[in-house]
């Protein structure tokens, strides 16, 4: 009974066929299963190093200066707005909110 779903479902008719398919098998999970299952291990492994990287004084000192010096340059030594090269599209470029406010 087992041979003959063997036959008819899978195509085995004797065992070179079901070798066939064993080698198939093999070779799906050597080349595709395991390449994804590495590839996801890497990406968790990269996103906690980058959360512990994060977390060092380091880190935040460095995004905390850049962060401080970023909001004193933006306005300029003038106190001018600073406008990027395409800030009028978007509103960048513009008054203030404050004194469109009546």
């Amino acid at each position: 009974m087992a041979a003959k779903f063997l036959n008819t479902a899978l195509g085995v008719s004797n065992m070179g066929s079901l070798a066939a398919w064993g080698l198939a098998g093999s070779a799906a999970y050597v080349f595709i299963y395991l390449p994804e299952q590495r590839k996801q291990q890497d990406e968790i492994t990269k996103s906690a190093h980058a959360a512990k990287l994060m977390r060092e004084s380091q880190y935040v000192d460095f995004v905390n200066k850049h962060n401080d010096d970023a909001g004193k340059s933006s306005k300029g030594e003038s106190g001018a707005k600073r406008t990027w090269w395409f800030g009028g599209l978007f509103g960048g470029g513009g008054r203030d909110k404050e004194s469109t406010k009546k």
